[in-house]
């Protein structure tokens, strides 16, 4: 009789330790989730000033064309002064951009906290 008090202890134990460790594992996939979602709104934000800048640069664009080529018409001719003042604007403009592609491209959506978590339940 003692044999089945121990077998359904262990039994108990067993079922305890696997509902513990799934309700673990579904925490860390909870936190791991707000993670990404937080890395996810951040590239969101870059992503929205990226086009902001190309929309500030494509804007300033028209309007230094128009309003520079008219001051360098008194010293160039009209063709050169379109070219200088456009080149400028658009190297403005590319300047925004590929800053923020390249802070794109230096996100990480890896879930730090909870891999660490994770890798520490696993040890």
């Amino acid at each position: 009789m003692q044999d089945n008090g121990q077998h359904g202890s262990a039994t108990g134990l067993l079922g305890g330790l696997s509902r513990a460790v799934g309700s673990l594992v579904r925490a860390e996939m909870d936190l791991a989730t707000v993670e990404i979602t937080g890395k996810a709104t951040e590239m969101g934000k870059d992503v929205g000033r990226l086009a902001a800048g190309g929309a500030v640069a494509y804007a300033g664009a028209f309007v230094l064309l128009q309003s520079l080529v008219r001051i360098l018409e008194a010293f160039l001719p009209r063709w050169l002064a379109t070219f200088v003042v456009g080149a400028v604007t658009t190297g403005g403009g590319a300047y925004v951009v590929l800053q923020e592609l390249q802070r794109l491209k230096e996100s990480d959506l890896t879930p730090h906290r909870a891999v660490d978590s994770l890798s520490k339940l696993v040890e």
